[in-house]
């Protein structure tokens, strides 16, 4: 036989099983094999993390000065990008548990259109794409190959950025005046009540707006400050580096100093709660020696913040904590927010399926239609929120959504056989019961925050799948 033919009997036979096989070895054996090597995937892995630092460019972009113009396009932006992502990434099949009742959460949303009410179709359409948008990562995240290595460098990117915004917190108290960005004219425009509201008045007589950390609303610094103290948790937890273990300490600090002088009385009592989940985790896993480090280092933590706010924030500060315990919690909470879900309850009877789309808050103020009847509606909570938009309906399939989040992360977080990814579990746990608890405190999930919940979540399951997976696939590749 010629060369020429003996080529040709090598191609010829070779059909479609043969070109599927040759394509499920490993890089090394289709090489030996002389098969083509598989051109690398361009939705790679790093579109979780370029997405998370284009969401924290478009906060930072709001404090920039003269931004009022286009602000709205970059509050837009990270939204528009997410569903940008649910069109391009193939979705995986990987899929979080909550997607299931977030899709129910859509079609209850989508009904929504036709309601009698809706404040015109430009805003019922912009309301449920922001739905959409914000529980997108349920769907575009399982598509990609995620691994513990990410949710590591997505946890520290996110630390690093609230950390600098508790800490331009604390310089702000330090230097009134000189490192705050002008507040937004939405939050001026509410009235000199509002503004002189949100002063405090320092142990050095000085009045100050609460801090802002990186952003431009008066006491936005604790958000950070809650965030920077569950992050810290996580880089704490897996590290083991000296100095990496002290700038933990030193952030938490600073996040609580920021809730403190914030005087946010039910983010306090959030973090708290979080360090509370996230012991909880260590103890049912019998974590007993990394339980007692941390133990101390929240005891340290809770201890010089404290010293520190007081002897900074002076007698107000002092006694807004006392607020806390001087009288029975649920008189408290109802006069900070209690009375919110007080009103949501009693207003079931009047919108058991929903007030109509885009009636309150951004979407109302961007895209809604004077109301003809003069009647405007405000949401101070979540579940206010959720009760406009679909009401009961709404109201159960997003909070089974963010129930069965809570529930995966714990599951997670108890598998010790998962290694270091049932530690980020576990601090995600404790992250999700206080956005759990956030709920009755603000519209967490209309905000950029609501993303990342949704986008950390399905980063963790898609993780914890794949690793499950992983046994099997390297069998198999070893076998063939």
């Amino acid at each position: 036989m010629t060369q020429q033919g003996a080529r040709q009997v090598d191609v010829v036979p070779i059909g479609a099983p043969a070109v599927r096989a040759a394509h499920a070895m490993p890089p090394v054996a289709r090489q030996a094999r002389g098969a083509p090597p598989r051109p690398p995937s361009f939705f790679g892995v790093h579109w979780v993390f370029a997405f998370v630092v284009f969401d924290l460019l478009c906060v930072l972009a709001l404090i920039v000065p003269g931004i009022d113009p286009v602000r709205f396009l970059c509050r837009v932006a990270v939204f528009g990008g997410s569903l940008a992502l649910l069109v391009f990434v193939p979705a995986g099949r990987f899929r979080h548990p909550a997607t299931k009742p977030a899709i129910a959460a859509l079609l209850v949303l989508a009904l929504g259109l036709f309601h009698p009410d809706t404040s015109g179709p430009l805003a019922a359409v912009a309301a449920v794409a922001m739905y959409g948008a914000i529980l997108a990562p349920l769907w575009w995240v399982s598509g990609l190959p995620v691994d513990v290595a990410l949710i590591r460098r997505v946890a520290l990117t996110l630390w690093l950025f609230h950390t600098a915004g508790a800490a331009l917190g604390v310089v702000q108290m330090y230097f009134p005046g000189r490192f705050q960005p002008e507040p937004s004219a939405i939050f001026l425009a509410r009235g000199e009540a509002m503004v002189e509201g949100a002063r405090i008045t320092l142990a050095s007589g000085q009045q100050v707006f609460r801090p802002m950390g990186l952003t431009d609303q008066p006491g936005g610094a604790a958000a950070s400050g809650l965030a920077c103290i569950v992050f810290a948790l996580g880089i704490w937890t897996v590290e083991r580096r000296l100095w990496l273990n002290l700038a933990c300490f030193a952030s938490m600090m600073c996040g609580f100093f920021c809730i403190y002088l914030s005087q946010v009385r039910s983010i306090l009592v959030m973090a708290v709660v979080a360090l509370f989940v996230f012991a909880l985790v260590l103890a049912w896993r019998r974590d007993y020696a990394r339980l007692g480090r941390y133990a101390l280092l929240a005891l340290l933590v809770l201890a010089a913040s404290t010293t520190w706010a007081f002897y900074v924030g002076g007698e107000m500060t002092i006694n807004r904590l006392l607020t806390l315990i001087e009288h029975d919690p649920r008189v408290v909470y109802y006069h900070g927010r209690g009375w919110a879900l007080h009103y949501t309850w009693d207003a079931i009877p009047r919108y058991p399926f929903g007030a109509g789309l885009g009636r309150w808050g951004m979407i109302n103020h961007y895209f809604g239609a004077p109301d003809p009847r003069g009647e405007a509606l405000w949401a101070e909570i979540q579940w206010t929120g959720w009760l406009f938009d679909g009401g009961v309906p709404l109201i159960l399939a997003y909070g089974c959504a963010v129930l069965l989040a809570v529930w995966v992360s714990w599951r997670i977080a108890i598998d010790r056989g998962a290694g270091e990814l049932s530690l980020w579990a576990a601090v995600l746990c404790a992250s999700n019961v206080a956005a759990l608890a956030v709920t009755f405190n603000y519209p967490m999930f209309m905000s950029q925050g609501g993303m990342e919940f949704w986008l950390l979540n399905a980063c963790l399951w898609a993780a914890w799948k794949q690793r499950q997976h992983a046994p099997a696939r390297r069998a198999g590749a070893a076998g063939f």
